[in-house]
């Protein structure tokens, strides 16, 4: 919660020995509201990561490529905890295929793929990134 977060903060700024919230924030978080510094730094929940996408696989039959492609966002999201969409059409992303996520699905399942990631990445929005 909002709560949880502002006492961590106040606890980590503490333990910082800075006594200014603001140079705390940009020095130390670098400048990222604190929950989504904490999920980059401890990534996403194994479990959380597979669920996030698990129904998308059960939709169809995909092939081994496909579903391989999905698993690579799922370790990308458990080891960094946020996925930027711009990140999906860079290595390693298009180590398999130049074309990234266009080469293993069509239009709609590309949509609704990076609309998983999207909400992935606004589960750690505080109210700070929201004002």
């Amino acid at each position: 919660t909002q709560s949880d977060l502002d006492t961590l903060e106040e606890l980590l700024l503490n333990a910082s020995g800075m006594a200014d919230k603001v140079l705390y924030r940009e020095k130390v978080l670098e400048s990222k509201p604190l929950g989504r510094f904490i999920r980059e730094l401890i990534g996403l929940d194994m479990s959380a990561a597979k669920e996030a996408f698990s129904d998308f696989l059960d939709e169809g039959a995909y092939t081994s490529q496909q579903i391989q492609f999905v698993n690579q966002i799922i370790n990308y999201l458990m080891s960094n905890g946020t996925l930027e969409i711009a990140h999906i059409f860079e290595p390693p992303f298009t180590d398999m295929h130049d074309e990234s996520v266009y080469a293993y699905f069509d239009d709609s399942k590309v949509v609704e793929l990076l609309g998983r990631i999207k909400k992935i990445n606004a589960n750690v929005a505080t109210h700070e990134e929201v004002a």
